[in-house]
């Protein structure tokens, strides 16, 4: 894998973190306009896919119907 390292965290002039990662930026044709680490590796999209997953619930109301709630 070649992910990169993506944010940094000190605390003072110690590096405490390094969050590591992948960044594409792609145009409507799938064509890589900008990318930080090898955007042909292979990763699993994960917790980061909830929110897109909630959408369908949302559009169709069911959280309504079925008295979900943000508690």
């Amino acid at each position: 894998m070649s992910f990169a390292p993506l944010v940094r965290e000190y605390r003072g002039d110690t590096l405490d973190l390094t969050h590591f990662g992948y960044i594409v930026i792609v145009d409507e044709n799938s064509k890589v306009l900008y990318s930080v680490g090898d955007p042909d590796d292979i990763v699993f999209y994960r917790s980061a896919s909830k929110p897109i997953q909630a959408l369908p619930v949302i559009a169709r109301v069911l959280d309504a119907k079925y008295g979900i709630s943000e508690e």
